[in-house]
């Protein structure tokens, strides 16, 4: 059997996913906030912004003398948001959703307060916003008012191009922005052909392979018979691609030859097997990783290939517990 027929059973573990185009990386998050102008009729002005909050605060003064207010009243806003992916790394053709919420804890006097949020991705043009504006006096001005801002996906883009995305906020006291810079990253061309095997995939044979030696008592040794993936893998990356194809088909000769004497099978003692091992026609393809799988992930493994593999014959086996 071909490298590359054992592969396909190998690769069987799992669906492979289909290669992405690539992602928006975030480079860099700036923060930008108006001056704050001192007034002797509003006291105490602040304007705190970091990535996915803001705050603005300020105070009431009776400058005009006609009593509007006490003196010591305050207004304040927060504004939180957070996103439905991570900011770190935006995947094309998936959609963003900014949750927005603003809160004020104000006082009641008669003016004008509240905050907004708009929320920009790459144009001028605003995705959405949410606001909570009122005066503050008002008995009905609500406490509080969230959305969710949608974009339906994030674009695709090539290589090197960047985009900005940030979020407009603005309180009583000030405004201000959050920018989110990003640059685009390709991920790696599919594999062609010629280079669909993989040294991983090389050595997780190699180990594969082994383990059915020792099972099957067939007493191979040497150089070329052991289960120490790292070695296997280092050898194949020192540039024995090439070789990796013959070595591997020599060991499937050798064990297809394998009938086990009583002497070899009494000084290679066949080992009880752990975790999960999937069988093709016979032949163990499950990785080393295997080892490790729960029941129920051993369970739904053989299913997805028993649906999916109808013309192979499948055997599953759980720490020695036959699933099918």
């Amino acid at each position: 059997m071909c490298f590359r027929a054992a592969l396909l059973g190998l690769l069987a573990m799992a669906p492979l996913p289909s290669w992405a185009s690539g992602a928006w990386v975030l480079t860099e998050v700036t923060i930008n906030k108006s001056p704050i102008s001192e007034s002797a009729c509003y006291p105490g002005k602040t304007v705190e912004l970091a990535d996915g909050s803001a705050q603005f605060s300020q105070g009431y003064a009776d400058c005009s003398g006609e009593g509007r207010v006490k003196g010591g009243e305050r207004a304040n806003t927060t504004i939180r948001w957070q996103f439905s992916q991570s900011v770190q790394r935006l995947q094309p053709g998936t959609p963003l959703i900014a949750k927005v919420s603003i809160t004020r804890d104000s006082d009641a006097v008669p003016y004008y307060g509240g905050g907004s949020a708009f929320f920009y991705f790459g144009s001028q043009s605003a995705v959405g916003g949410v606001e909570l504006k009122g005066f503050l006096s008002d008995p009905n001005l609500a406490r509080s008012n969230e959305r969710e801002i949608r974009l339906d996906a994030v674009p695709d883009g090539r290589d090197g191009q960047t985009l900005t995305m940030w979020m407009n906020v603005a309180g009583e006291s000030g405004m201000g922005d959050v920018f989110y810079a990003y640059e685009f990253q390709s991920a790696p061309p599919p594999r062609t052909d010629q280079d669909i095997v993989p040294c991983s995939q090389y050595a997780r044979m190699a180990v594969g392979e082994q383990s059915e030696n020792l099972a099957r008592g067939c007493g191979y040794s040497g150089p070329d018979w052991h289960s120490d993936y790292d070695a296997h893998l280092r050898w194949c990356m020192g540039g024995r691609r090439a070789e990796a194809d013959e070595k591997h088909a020599r060991r499937m000769h050798d064990l297809a030859q394998c009938e086990p004497t009583q002497t070899g099978a009494a000084s290679v003692p066949a080992e009880t097997p752990r975790g999960y091992q999937l069988y093709f026609d016979g032949r163990l393809v499950s990785g080393p990783d295997a080892e490790f799988y729960t029941r129920q992930q051993a369970i739904d493994n053989c299913k997805w290939n028993v649906e999916t593999k109808p013309e192979i014959r499948i055997r599953c086996v759980y720490n020695g517990e036959e699933l099918r």
